[in-house]
């Protein structure tokens, strides 16, 4: 989200005494280049929920929260009445991994991510927006060009890549395993670009439409 709309919502809450949630469930530990995506906008919310993203993913303890709607709160909030059962039990050293070369990572992926759909939003888009952060990036491509709407069933020229989509079906979003070698990075960066390439150029307009 646009940084003046985040610090604007915790100038409001603040001013009316309203708590401030960060859902950081996908965001959170590392994904975006800092342990939680609301470091990038220097503000600090009330409550931050993790759960599975403590443990990238898994569901079970020992290694994540075992509730949906585990939060990490600052002091000077009230915890209140809790439905949760048991606690967080972690392997010791779990989290050590999480340093600056860690951190550093996860940008590096993000800023060859951002300079891959930039590429692509140059050769086949206009108005095109590319956002996100660190290793969690989406394209959002407009309505006319978007490849659900110009094709039936839009068939890549190879397999291998899996993708989300967001929005209306119009948007591309890509999170990448933090793990992923260079190779496997420049190999999903080339599956993409002949993807869009069979569906959306020039000479393949006629037979998507």
């Amino acid at each position: 989200m646009p940084e003046e709309f985040l610090r604007e919502l915790r100038r409001i809450t603040q001013a009316h005494g309203i708590l401030l949630v960060a859902d950081e469930i996908q965001t959170g530990f590392g994904r975006t280049g800092t342990y939680f995506a609301c470091e990038h906008y220097g503000i600090e919310p009330d409550l931050i929920t993790v759960a599975k993203s403590l443990a990238g993913g898994l569901r079970w303890p020992p290694s994540s929260a075992r509730r949906r709607s585990w939060t990490l709160r600052r002091p000077a909030v009230s915890a209140g009445p809790s439905r949760q059962s048991g606690r967080v039990r972690r392997r010791a050293g779990e989290l050590d991994i999480m340093d600056d070369a860690f951190f550093a990572r996860a940008r590096e992926i993000g800023d060859r991510l951002r300079a891959a759909l930039n590429a692509l939003q140059g050769a086949f888009f206009s108005g095109c927006e590319v956002r996100g952060l660190g290793a969690m990036l989406a394209i959002e491509l407009a309505a006319k060009t978007a490849p659900h709407r110009r094709s039936a069933s839009w068939k890549p020229p190879r397999a291998g890549l899996l993708l989300l989509k967001a929005g209306s079906g119009n948007v591309l979003r890509i999170l990448v395993p933090l793990v992923i070698e260079d190779a496997e990075l420049d190999d999903a960066l080339a599956i993409l670009a002949e993807s869009f390439e069979h569906v959306l150029a020039p000479s393949n307009t006629k037979a998507t439409r």
